[in-house]
């Protein structure tokens, strides 16, 4: 998942009330986020994701998997600086590109300064097939690493 232009600053305050809402139920500690402006709707779209992570070492050396999640709905929506207007949780379609991962939608206001800011949230309830993987799990040394640095808090 890569951003299609650069987030403006009051995305990173919903990033945080989700990564508060997160809880892995595996070593992990990085989500996969994706930011983009929709022209039409005229509002932000942020999709999150659980990592992918990669096995190093061992039987199964280059297995990819993704850890089992719990994101608590109410903690994101009881954030002070979040308002949750709308929620739905849809499957996946093979013939729709914005539904071909199960997931919950979510769409809101976030306190930025004194603004409020509109934005469209789809937390994802599996990775992505074809993403990278974020983190590695080094099986000889049981740590995790990452493959593009040190992770910035989630």
């Amino acid at each position: 998942m890569q951003d299609a232009q650069k987030r403006p600053a009051w995305v990173k305050t919903v990033l945080d009330a989700v990564w508060q809402s997160w809880q892995y139920r595996a070593p992990s500690c990085r989500l996969a986020v994706k930011a983009e402006y929709n022209k039409k709707l005229r509002v932000w779209e942020l999709w999150v994701a659980p990592s992918v992570q990669e096995l190093y070492g061992g039987a199964k050396d280059g297995d990819r998997y993704w850890p089992p999640f719990v994101f608590c709905a109410t903690t994101f929506a009881a954030d002070p600086k979040i308002e949750v207007t709308s929620s739905a949780v849809g499957s996946s379609c093979r013939d729709d590109e914005k539904f071909k991962m199960p997931q919950m939608m979510i769409r809101g206001k976030v306190l930025h300064g004194r603004r409020n800011y509109k934005f469209f949230l789809r937390v994802l309830l599996e990775a992505e097939k074809d993403m990278e993987p974020l983190e590695i799990i080094d099986t000889f040394t049981k740590k995790l690493r990452f493959p593009f640095g040190d992770p910035e808090n989630g």
